[in-house]
């Protein structure tokens, strides 16, 4: 994968994979991504946001600086990775987009998207603070919502075009502010939304999700949008022999193929760092992937490209649930399966993977 872009502008983006071209605007990584990344690399942390405390973010800014000079002197390799802080359900309240807060009784404290961009700020600030007298640092903040809902009726449930207008607007704002600052050679900042198919009244359906994301797609310059989620119940790739076809299969809740698809890479600026909590999930991808391969003629038609795995051990060690099987979803093991997954079909084989982080409960109180 090859990145190029003028980092002091923001100007287009070409990120070019085999016979994959598409053209963005918006920051990214400094220079060129050309070497094949084909071992697991360390893990960063990402987080679900339960706290307004901007000393919390600054600190964890500063601590993955740390983490990256620390791995630097050791390793004697650029460090260029990538942090989630993943807010809770889109909401409004008083005229205002944002979301539920984790944590908080019932669905949570509202927090506006100003206050969710001083606190991205926050967290930019405290990691430049400690990077930027080590040039070769770089991150990819992912500042990110989902399209959870709050209950079954239609007023519980914010997840729609207007909501993500005015997401990619935020983002756009932090990443000016970062370019204002000085910071754009070492941070740039994405969109991102954990984009879910289990329905049941707990997230939202597959219409308004893509509406959604088309909201976030219509601000320019476009912003990377990062799909944090799943693809439950969709088929699975099993080695280079399958039986998908270039038609849209089924999955979870009314969602298809087609849809998880759609979100996460053929509407632009959509890009996937999906949830690899169990070996199915990355078979999962790794199908759609394929999908993807056998529609050429769509837009950002071909396979997919992966920008890594994202788990949550650390999370399920804090909060144990119903996808926690720390067996299953250590950040090295869900790298691996969905680097092995992709790599078992030709037509889905990537040569890197560049990103694994790992969720935790650790922005705040849970």
């Amino acid at each position: 994968v090859i990145f190029r872009l003028n980092i002091s502008t923001g100007a287009t983006m070409r990120k070019i994979d085999a016979t994959v071209l598409r053209s963005l605007g918006g920051l990214s990584v400094a220079g060129e991504i050309t070497a094949a990344v084909t071992t697991a690399s360390p893990f960063t942390t990402s987080y679900y946001v339960t706290t307004t405390r901007p000393a919390h973010f600054f600190n964890k800014g500063s601590e993955l600086a740390d983490k990256q000079i620390n791995r630097q002197r050791t390793t004697g390799a650029v460090q260029d990775n990538v942090v989630a802080l993943l807010f809770r359900a889109p909401y409004k309240k008083n005229g205002q987009y944002g979301v539920r807060q984790y944590g908080v009784r019932f669905y949570g404290k509202f927090l506006p998207i100003s206050t969710i961009t001083e606190l991205a700020e926050d967290f930019v600030a405290g990691y430049y603070k400690e990077a930027a007298t080590h040039p070769a640092l770089h991150v990819r903040i992912i500042i990110s919502t989902s399209n959870g809902t709050l209950g079954t009726l239609k007023s519980d449930n914010y997840v729609d075009g207007h909501h993500g207008y005015a997401w990619a607007k935020m983002v756009n704002t932090v990443a000016t502010w970062i370019v204002t600052k000085g910071y754009s050679g070492q941070v740039d900042v994405a969109g991102g939304s954990d984009m879910e198919t289990d329905g049941g009244g707990n997230w939202a359906s597959a219409s308004d999700t893509r509406a959604w994301v088309d909201g976030y797609a219509l601000v320019h310059p476009q912003r990377f949008l990062y799909d944090l989620g799943d693809a439950n119940g969709c088929p699975q790739l099993r080695g280079a022999t399958t039986s998908q076809t270039a038609t849209s299969q089924p999955c979870k809740n009314g969602w298809s193929q087609d849809d998880v698809w759609y979100v996460s890479w053929g509407a632009n600026p959509a890009m996937p760092l999906p949830e690899i909590y169990w070996p199915h999930m990355a078979r999962e991808w790794a199908q759609l992937s394929l999908y993807g391969y056998l529609n050429p003629g769509r837009r950002n038609g071909g396979s997919m490209v992966m920008s890594g795995a994202l788990t949550q051990s650390q999370a399920c060690r804090t909060n144990p649930g119903a996808d926690c099987d720390l067996k299953f979803i250590t950040p090295a093991y869900g790298w691996n399966q969905l680097y092995n997954a992709l790599n078992a079909d030709n037509h889905t084989a990537q040569s890197t993977l560049p990103w694994s982080t790992d969720m935790s409960w650790g922005l705040g109180p849970r």
